[in-house]
């Protein structure tokens, strides 16, 4: 039997896909807004760090994927750290 990891890694990629392109676009909009006040907002530090730790997240979630296609159990350490970059945004 195989494993659904590969496929659940893969999952996980879309879903940050989601998440990053929704703080990008809430990003894009702080700053508009700022451009449009002639001030910059203070949210818009607050997305730029959300952009950068989706990014992150990202990239390990790449690399479980791949690592999980070759059932190795490093695949769940590089998934905690994608988890631990998106609960860091949220950390105060």
């Amino acid at each position: 039997m195989r494993s659904l990891r590969p496929i659940c890694e893969v999952l996980f990629y879309f879903l940050l896909l989601a998440y990053g392109a929704g703080v990008r676009a809430y990003m894009q909009r702080s700053l508009s807004e700022g451009v449009k006040a002639q001030r910059p907002r203070e949210s818009t530090p607050g997305w730029a760090e959300a952009d950068k730790f989706a990014m992150l997240a990202r990239s390990h979630a790449i690399n479980a994927a791949v690592v999980a296609t070759t059932f190795d159990s490093a695949a769940d350490g590089e998934t905690e750290s994608a988890l631990k970059f998106l609960r860091q945004r949220f950390l105060i």
